[in-house]
């Protein structure tokens, strides 16, 4: 009898363990959570205006997007991009080279379509290498392709505006606000602020640092990602299918320092919500 009982409460026990082990393993067999997009992604364009994701950490870019306008394959040269939260809109500014000159586009971030919005060359813009935006709100911030003429863009219609001159002159006019509230635009090799009011620029300092390894050399695009300046930096001695590199630019000191090297030829450095792309 006394057998019997110790088995029958050997019995219990192992179910009662049994019982609780079966939970655990039904616990543990649950799905992972998905992974959460980041807050938000960099991204640039190649010369056909293609759409890439960029690891700020590496450089490495990978291709998410082809884009169309029309019946055209590719959309042309992208020299800015900026993503406006009022509308839910990526924004792209057109360079000097492309088909439409200082045009700027919206971008469906699923198809790749694009649909023009604004024409501004006929108000004397050559390219819009540079779209920037206070972190305040407001509206859009550009110049001319050689850095020469400061312009307001309003945020609903893409119409560019002209402030005032900048004062200063060369390749590159790549710009972005700092978190201080701060425009900064890439001048040649002057970084500079910008006075929002007048368009005027004060020099920061001559760009160094990695810019002393590349003779001749354009910053294009300039964004703020992480509290940290970043740009993409043009060799323009490699020929047509440029060099470009991702870059970090010290707002204090003007130093800059190479992430790593880009596909060739990239440029409309900008940042967009994590789950812009599909």
């Amino acid at each position: 009898m006394r057998a019997l009982l110790l088995a029958s409460a050997a019995a219990m026990s192992a179910g009662a363990c049994g019982g609780g082990g079966g939970d655990d393993n039904d616990a543990a067999v649950q799905p992972p959570d998905a992974p959460q997009a980041p807050a938000e992604i960099m991204i640039a364009f190649d010369r056909n205006g293609d759409l890439y994701r960029v690891d700020p950490a590496t450089a490495q870019a990978t291709l998410a997007l082809d884009t169309t306008y029309g019946a055209v394959a590719d959309i042309g040269v992208v020299s800015s991009a900026f993503y406006v939260t009022d509308s839910s809109q990526l924004w792209l500014g057109m360079g000097g080279i492309s088909e439409c000159e200082a045009c700027i586009f919206t971008l469906d971030a699923t198809t790749g379509a694009a649909t023009l919005l604004a024409e501004n060359e006929p108000r004397g813009l050559k390219g819009i290498p540079g779209l920037a935006r206070s972190p305040a709100g407001g509206g859009l911030y550009t110049s001319t392709g050689n850095g020469r003429t400061f312009y307001y863009i309003d945020p609903t219609t893409g119409i560019a505006q002209a402030i005032g001159q900048m004062g200063a002159e060369g390749k590159g006019a790549g710009m972005t606000f700092a978190a201080n509230g701060t425009l900064y635009a890439a001048l040649d090799t002057v970084l500079a602020s910008v006075d929002l009011s007048t368009g005027a620029t004060t020099q920061v300092g001559i760009f160094n640092g990695f810019t002393d390894t590349v003779p001749d050399y354009a910053i294009n695009s300039m964004v703020t990602y992480g509290g940290a300046i970043y740009g993409i930096l043009l060799d323009r001695d490699a020929g047509v299918d440029r060099t470009t590199y991702l870059v970090q630019v010290d707002i204090t000191t003007a130093a800059v320092t190479s992430i790593g090297a880009l596909p060739t030829s990239m440029e409309g450095l900008a940042v967009a919500p994590g789950d812009l792309l599909p």
